[in-house]
């Protein structure tokens, strides 16, 4: 009876070590995530000289983290501010000069693939897509909103367990949507960005 007893307790103290690895392991969570950051984009196009300024606040979720790889949405509030000025044909095919300065605010979109995570450093490839109603008509000519696009690289270096500071470089291109002609004065821009984001 004692031999039988001293067998189980043998075998119940190996177990625990027979047990992959993996499996005790605990399951990873999710996160959610929150996300500012300020950015400007200076103007790519010879006849239209908007230089921008963005401001993000995002709130998102970890889709998807295994490990070295991850995907992150999230959505939120974009505040811009727009000076400068566009070359625009008048009624004569003749190319007019028009100053704008506006102001525009509207939700936005993120989505994030972060292809390497290694050591602290993070790399992501960023998609952005705003709906952005402005103090205005803009650019000139244009409507109150246009539809802001911005794709572009991230480096992260995670300062904490929970936060982490980013670099970023994108580039823009803003329309409303609505055809190619003087009703839609497009505009592009490029540059760079500083964020943060917040494991919650």
């Amino acid at each position: 009876m004692r031999l039988r007893l001293a067998t189980c307790g043998f075998l119940l103290v190996l177990l625990p070590l027979a047990t992959p690895a993996h499996a005790q392991e605990p399951r990873r969570r999710h996160h959610a995530l929150s996300h500012v950051s300020v950015g400007y984009l200076a103007p790519t196009r010879e006849g239209r000289q908007i230089h921008t300024v963005y401001l993000d606040v995002l709130a998102g979720y970890e889709i998807l983290d295994l490990g070295v790889f991850g995907l992150d949405v999230y959505a939120g509030v974009t505040l811009a501010t727009a000076s400068g000025f566009i070359l625009q044909w008048d009624d004569h095919f003749v190319d007019v000069r028009m100053d704008t300065s506006a102001v525009g605010i509207g939700p936005t979109f993120l989505f994030r693939i972060e292809p390497l995570r290694v050591e602290g450093i993070s790399f992501a490839a960023d998609c952005l897509g705003s709906l952005l109603f402005f103090s205005e008509h803009f650019p000139p000519g244009g409507d109150v909103y246009n539809f802001a696009w911005r794709v572009g690289g991230t480096l992260g270096y995670q300062l904490t367990p929970r936060f982490r500071l980013e670099l970023a470089v994108r580039w823009m291109h803003t329309s409303n949507g609505q055809g190619i002609g003087p009703f839609n004065p497009s505009y592009e821009g490029l540059g760079g960005y500083l964020g943060t984001q917040l494991t919650l």
